[in-house]
C-alpha cells in the first residue's frame, strides 16, 4: 500500500527529525511504499530560525555552527527520507490537495496540541487541524495516527466539535503518553491505544556515524540550568570524565558540538559513557543505546517535558533516573554508571506498538 506521513519533519530539532524518520522506517519494513507529506509552514521556519539565531543560549558566537547544523539536518532531510514530490509552505494549498495514498498517518510529536507555539511565535489553530487530517477528503483513504501527542493542551475548547468530527474518521487512533489519551478519553470519549515513540522501533544501526573520540566522556544534550552544569561538571571532576555537550552550548562542557548532524549525534551517543539530558527524546536514545543516565526534571506547572519524561521511565520502572533540580546535593552522590532495569516490559510494549501499526495499516 501506498502510505503518507504527516508530521514535523523539516526541523533542527534531532528528535523531531529522527522520530520522523523512525516511523518511515518502520512502515517500510512492513512491506508499504511510503514518503512524508512535505508539508512545511512558514511560521515553522520561522521558529526554528528564531531558535538557531536568536536563542540566548546560543548567541552570535555559535551562529555560523548553526548555520552547519542547519544544513546538515537539510542534507539528512534529503538523502535519507523519501519526501512527497509536491511542497507544502501554506494551508491553503494543502487543502486543494487530492493525494492518491491508500493510507495516511500522522504522528508522532506534539502535533495534536492546538494554539502550539515555538519560539514565542504561534501556528495558529489551523496548523494543528492539518494534522487531524481535515484536508483528506478522499473517503476510502485509511486514517491512522501513530504516537501524537497533545502537549500541555488540557482542552480542544472552542475546536472541541470541529476535532470530533475529524477524529471520527480515523481508522485507528494511538497517543504516546498518559496526558493524551486521558485527555481524549474524557474530552471525546475515545479509548485510545498508548505505544511507544517510533525511535523505539527503528534500527539506527546503519546511519550512526562513528566520532572521534577515544577517551571515556559524560554526554550532555539540553539547555542545562547553572545549578544543572555545576552538578555534571562536579560529577566530571569526581569520575575523572570529560564532558562533550551536542546541540546545544554548555558553559563546563570540554566540548561543544554545536555543529552535528543526526548522524554525528547518534554517535556521540553510542560512545558516551553517561549521559545528563533535560529532553524526551535525549532519554529516548540513552535507553535506546543502553547508555546509564540522568534526566533532569523541572517540575513546573508548564513544563511538559518534564511529565512526559516522567510518564515514560514510569512505565518502564526507572524513574530514579530523574533527578529534579530544587534536589540537587553537595557533595553529589556516586552515579550508577549502569543501566539496570528489566528490558523485558519494553520489549513487550514495543512489540505491542509494532502490532499496533501493522495492524492499523493493513487491517
Amino acid at each position: 500500500m501506498k502510505v503518507g506521513i504527516l508530521t514535523f519533519h523539516n526541523t533542527t530539532n534531532y528528535g523531531a527529525t529522527l522520530q520522523a524518520y523512525a516511523l518511515m522506517q518502520v512502515i517500510q519494513s512492513q512491506g508499504h511504499e511510503v514518503e512524508l507529506i512535505d508539508y512545511r509552514p512558514y511560521r515553522v521556519g520561522l521558529a526554528y530560525l528564531k531558535h538557531l539565531y536568536v536563542n540566548k543560549c546560543f548567541r552570535f558566537r555559535y551562529s555560523i555552527s548553526n548555520t552547519v547544523k542547519s544544513w546538515k539536518m537539510r542534507q539528512f532531510l534529503l538523502s535519507r527520507m523519501g519526501l512527497s514530490k509536491l511542497k507544502f509552505y501554506r494551508k491553503t494549498s494543502l487543502d486543494s490537495w487530492n493525494p492518491d495514498y491508500d493510507v495516511v498517518v500522522c504522528g508522532s510529536d506534539e502535533i495534536w496540541e492546538l494554539g502550539k507555539v515555538i519560539e514565542s511565535i504561534p501556528l495558529g489553530t489551523d496548523f494543528c487541524l492539518s494534522y487531524f487530517f481535515d484536508f483528506i477528503s478522499n473517503p476510502k483513504t485509511r486514517k491512522v495516527s501513530y504516537a501524537p501527542s497533545c502537549g500541555p493542551t488540557k482542552t480542544f475548547g472552542n475546536h472541541r466539535e470541529k476535532v470530533s468530527q475529524l477524529l471520527k474518521n480515523f481508522h485507528a487512533i494511538s497517543v504516546r503518553d498518559a496526558h493524551s489519551l486521558k485527555l481524549l478519553s474524557e474530552e471525546y470519549g475515545i479509548q485510545a491505544t498508548k505505544v511507544l515513540d517510533p525511535t523505539f522501533l527503528a534500527d539506527f544501526k546503519d546511519i550512526t556515524a562513528s566520532v572521534p573520540i577515544q577517551q571515556k566522556y559524560i554526554l550532555v544534550y539540553g539547555a542545562l540550568s547553572g545549578d544543572e552544569q555545576n552538578y555534571v561538571k562536579a560529577v566530571a571532576d569526581r569520575e575523572e570524565l570529560e564532558i562533550i555537550s551536542i546541540g546545544y552550548p554548555c558553559q563546563v562542557a570540554d566540548v561543544n558540538r554545536v555543529d552535528i548532524g543526526p548522524e554525528e549525534w547518534l554517535g556521540y551517543y553510542a560512545q558516551a559513557s553517561y549521559v545528563f539530558t533535560s529532553f524526551y527524546h535525549g532519554t529516548i536514545f540513552s535507553i535506546i543505546f543502553n547508555k546509564p543516565f540522568t534526566t533532569f526534571s523541572r517540575s513546573t506547572a508548564g513544563d511538559n517535558k518534564s511529565k512526559k519524561v516522567q510518564d515514560l521511565l514510569k512505565d518502564l520502572d526507572i524513574e530514579d533516573r530523574l533527578l529534579n533540580v530544587n534536589r540537587i546535593t553537595s557533595p553529589q552522590p556516586q552515579l550508577n554508571l549502569e543501566l539496570n532495569f528489566d528490558t523485558s516490559k519494553l520489549q513487550q510494549m514495543i512489540g505491542k506498538s509494532n502490532a499496533y501499526l501493522s495492524q492499523a495499516l493493513s487491517a
